[in-house]
């Protein structure tokens, strides 16, 4: 399971499209869910939405924004 630093969390708490960040998990608020599902479904890369959004990727384990999507697209 993935762990986040407590400098890793301070900035995902900076940005406007975390709801919550802890240790293990990271919460995102209500529309940033739904941008990304719109988004997604106009072709724009599943990386390239979290890029978009000011998510640092190095954060997260390979595959975490695809899994996020598709899961909110469910």
């Amino acid at each position: 399971m993935q762990t986040f630093t407590p400098q890793q969390r301070s900035k995902l708490l900076a940005n406007r499209n975390v709801q919550d960040a802890s240790e293990k998990t990271i919460s995102f608020i209500p529309e940033f869910k739904i941008k990304s599902v719109r988004q997604y479904l106009e072709g724009i890369s599943l990386d390239q939405i979290f890029k978009n959004a000011g998510l640092p990727l190095e954060y997260f384990k390979e595959g975490y924004a695809r899994n996020c999507i598709k899961k909110w697209v469910s």
